[in-house]
């Protein structure tokens, strides 16, 4: 079965080329997206792999901004030109399969029109709200270096303005705009997807019908990448009943914790091999998860 495989990458070269080599079945095609940020000299191996395709036109990804957003739009670009079958499945850097290639297989032939996504209308989040009503302001690229300002003048204004974290122009934009809430009701959920090259279509035309709309809401919004495209699905199929499915990504968070749990403990392996058959991928690990992801590829190649 055809597959394309988006990946948004930007540091970690080994476990990027362990994860391609592991998901390389031949039926499997990978767009990936470097952070412009990122010296692309530890990723020259990727320009030897015939079945990858590189972004060239890269984007400087922030913490919780729009930039994540837009390298995502680039990769679904490239893979609507150059593909024109399969199932096209979002992944990040730091995600690894947690099933045999097979079993990926048989699970998306299983589900073919299916819509893998997590989404939910933003009104069900109580204080997740300032998403759409408070301007974001990023006072670094950094994790947690994002605050939102609520319209209208304030000390906080001021303060950010006289530090120049803001431009003039944007400040007086805060001071005096409220922000317009979108013309389809807000959702939001995990960043990570997957759905076949049609309905990957039907969701880009509605972009293209609406991308200056979106893009100026989501550059203001909190954490765009985990709203953006869940707003738009939820408008195109959220009335039609069975479209779609929980997202094929297994990730944990901390109680108030930034960023999902790490995976990089042998301890961890019976929870990733409990995982349901609808769960494909999990994320994240890192440099440490070496023997962890050797226990996993063993399990799975007796599959």
């Amino acid at each position: 079965m055809k597959k394309i495989y988006l990946i948004l990458a930007h540091d970690n070269p080994v476990l990027l080329e362990r994860l391609i080599c592991r998901l390389h079945d031949g039926a499997s095609s990978f767009i990936v997206h470097l952070d412009a940020k990122t010296d692309f000299r530890q990723f020259k191996f990727l320009e030897a792999l015939p079945h990858v395709e590189l972004v060239a036109d890269r984007v400087r990804i922030s913490w919780g901004g729009i930039g994540c957003v837009i390298a995502t739009l680039k990769c679904m670009e490239m893979a609507i030109l150059n593909h024109k079958e399969g199932t096209v499945i979002l992944l990040s850097g730091q995600d690894y399969p947690v099933k045999s290639n097979g079993q990926i297989d048989s699970y998306l032939s299983n589900h073919r029109g299916n819509v893998f996504m997590e989404t939910r209308y933003l009104k069900d989040r109580g204080h997740h709200s300032d998403r759409e009503r408070k301007y974001k302001v990023e006072i670094s690229e950094n994790k947690g270096g994002i605050i939102m300002v609520a319209p209208g003048l304030s000390r906080l204004l001021v303060i950010l303005m006289l530090r120049r974290t803001i431009s003039l122009s944007f400040a007086l934009r805060i001071a005096t705009k409220k922000r317009k809430k979108l013309h389809i009701p807000f959702c939001t959920g995990s960043q990570w997807w997957a759905m076949d090259i049609q309905r990957l279509t039907e969701l880009l035309a509605y972009i293209d019908d609406n991308k200056a709309a979106l893009i100026n809401h989501y550059r203001d919004s909190f954490i765009a990448d985990e709203a953006f495209f869940q707003t738009v699905a939820m408008h195109v199929w959220g009335q039609v009943e069975g479209v779609i499915l929980p997202s094929l990504t297994f990730h944990h968070f901390e109680k108030h914790a930034p960023s999902p749990i790490v995976f990089k403990s042998m301890h961890q392996l019976d929870v990733l091999q409990s995982l349901p058959n609808r769960t494909l991928f999990a994320r994240k690990f890192d440099a440490n998860s070496g023997k962890l992801i050797d226990a996993l590829d063993a399990l799975n190649a007796a599959r």
